[in-house]
């Protein structure tokens, strides 16, 4: 990451890392442990230099709110309908099931 940074910083090019951890998706630890794993790899993550990072597989409010009042820069989940929640960011954003709600029938979002 660090090289990839260098490189473009180089080039003049612009560049966002968004570094993904699985660690929700796959289960990667015993569930008592999963946020206290997941901001050691974002720790681990930023220290290197990516700017943001993704976490898929959170499922409930409070873990992810846990993870952006933690994390100092953006943090990315996938978070399906009814919406999801900003906790104070300036651009909450959905992944694939918010749009697939577009192609579901009886399916409405809110924003």
């Amino acid at each position: 990451m660090g090289a990839a940074r260098r490189a473009a910083e180089r080039a003049g090019v612009p560049l966002f890392v968004n570094a993904r951890t699985d660690v929700h998706l796959a289960g990667l630890v015993d569930p008592e442990r999963l946020l206290a794993e997941t901001l050691e790899r974002v720790r681990r993550y930023r220290g290197a230099g990516a700017d943001g990072v993704f976490v898929p597989g959170v499922r409930d409010v409070e873990t992810i709110r846990a993870l952006v009042e933690s994390i100092d820069g953006p943090v990315n989940v996938i978070a399906g309908p009814p919406r999801t929640p900003s906790f104070g960011r300036p651009r909450p954003s959905c992944g694939p099931p918010a749009p697939a709600t577009r192609w579901r029938p009886g399916w409405t979002t809110r924003t």
